[in-house]
């Protein structure tokens, strides 16, 4: 990993095995550096308070336009049950 690249996380956060054992996962991610990449949902995630806390002040820059969640925003509606029509 060279500098301002973000480390690669080769488990699934969201695993019921991992959220059974979470501090043990926090634990590997404070470890690994600042900025961590979970290629299987596409999905970087900082894991230090100091570098949440500056992304969240710098708001031009780290936004949440598309949503907060791991799924798109755009996403999440086209994936939503059409709302039913009057009288249906």
């Amino acid at each position: 990993m060279g500098a301002g690249e973000p480390t690669v996380m080769d488990y699934d956060p969201f695993d019921e095995a991992v959220l059974a054992d979470a501090e043990a996962y926090d634990r590997l991610a404070l470890a690994a550096g600042p900025v961590l990449y979970f290629p299987k949902y596409d999905l970087y995630a900082l894991s230090h308070y100091n570098h949440v806390r500056a992304a969240f002040a710098d708001w031009r820059r780290f936004c949440s336009g598309h949503g907060t969640g791991i799924v798109p925003y755009r996403a999440r509606r086209e994936l939503a049950p059409a709302e039913p029509g009057p009288g249906e």
